[in-house]
């Protein structure tokens, strides 16, 4: 811009429009709202925020420049849902509750689970895709270039709302964990700008309450059972039944054993679950061994066939170890964004020079997006 258009603005001589508020806002890393609200304390950004929280997202010149380009995508399709006027999809609740100890912050985890499953109808049914679940949420949602030591991450910011962002060069069925471990970061810890998801914390106990909510999101204890039952595994050696005798008004009993061996679990029924579930064969032992089904030896023998394990899922159709760069790298963010811009464009809101800088952020080319624009 000129400087003397500047000038004129700064001197209230100028009206600014809104092409010109979105750019600022963008400039200043604001929600185009916070130039209107006088009373609102200025908010930490959120790249600012992530690299206090973590040297590793900090110091990572690749980690760093993936995480500034989704920040910048989220903010753009904020800023484009602020243009169009369209209210947020409405946000999953908000379950925030100190937990103190470890034991207390998992049973928060598993509860949360089996909550919002009930609230999403999802019943025991696997989740056939956990990032367009949380995308549906009202969350940006998408994978990108994380160094290794890091899985996910969460933030929440006014220029941009609820956001997630999981490792892109982890095998899939760990993304999918991440994606419902940063989801119980988005229902429990709405107060932090940023929650970083790593080795280095691994340890916290809201990290422990979202591993625990992920786990029993994934693999609901209803679902693992009914499967267990399908399988004849996993019930007791000798189960007794009581029941009444209405032709003598008294009781009968009956007792049925199962044949030795025939209930312990191997690593072909917990790499069943795994595939069931879309879950990976390491998560799907523990899972198993917090529902009881498995004690402390069993799980230890289990998790030393890790390899022969994830074989098995692979063949079962578990994709433990397909190539995450095969993926449809911004599937969901372009599920999301392209609407948006598509409609700002159609109503003259954008440019066509900002649909070509969208698309080429998300490696589209403008004429991916423009054909499918009512010009």
């Amino acid at each position: 811009m000129p400087r003397t258009a500047i000038v004129q603005m700064e001197a209230g001589r100028r009206a600014v429009s809104t092409l010109e508020l979105a750019e600022m806002a963008k400039l200043y890393h604001r929600h185009v709202a916070d130039f209107f609200d006088e009373s609102q304390p200025a908010e930490e950004d959120p790249l600012v925020a992530l690299g206090r929280i973590s040297d590793d997202l900090r110091d990572d010149p690749t980690t760093a420049a993936s995480i500034a380009r989704c920040v910048q995508l989220f903010r753009e399709g904020a800023l484009l849902e602020s243009e169009l006027g369209r209210t947020k999809v409405a946000q999953p609740p908000n379950y925030a509750t100190p937990a103190a100890a470890q034991a207390a912050a998992a049973a928060q985890g598993i509860d949360a689970a089996a909550r919002e499953r009930n609230r999403l109808g999802l019943g025991d049914a696997p989740i056939a895709d956990m990032c367009r679940l949380v995308s549906e949420q009202g969350i940006w949602a998408t994978s990108a270039v994380l160094t290794d030591g890091v899985s996910g991450l969460f933030l929440n910011h006014s220029s941009i709302g609820l956001a997630i962002v999981v490792n892109r060069d982890h095998p899939l069925p760990r993304k999918r964990f991440s994606f419902a471990h940063e989801y119980a970061h988005s229902l429990f810890d709405r107060d932090r700008v940023a929650a970083v998801t790593a080795r280095a914390n691994a340890s916290d106990v809201v990290e422990r309450r979202a591993n625990a909510f992920a786990a029993a999101f994934l693999m609901p204890k209803g679902g693992v059972e009914s499967m267990l039952r399908g399988m004849q595994k996993g019930g007791p050696s000798r189960r007794s039944f009581v029941s009444y005798d209405v032709a003598n008004e008294g009781r009968q009993d009956s007792e049925e054993r199962a044949p030795p061996g025939t209930q312990g679990l191997t690593f072909r029924e917990v790499a069943g679950v795994a595939s069931h579930f879309g879950a990976s064969y390491d998560a799907a032992c523990y899972r198993l061994r917090e529902l009881g089904y498995v004690n402390e030896r069993e799980l230890a023998e289990l998790l030393e066939q890790q390899v022969v394990g994830r074989e098995y899922v692979e063949l079962l159709g578990g994709g433990q170890e397909r190539d995450a760069k095969t993926e449809d790298r911004d599937k969901e963010l372009v599920a999301q964004l392209i609407p948006l811009v598509l409609e700002a464009y159609a109503r003259e809101l954008v440019s066509r020079g900002k649909v070509r800088e969208l698309a080429g952020m998300i490696g589209l080319a403008e004429s991916d997006v423009l054909k499918f624009a009512n010009e």
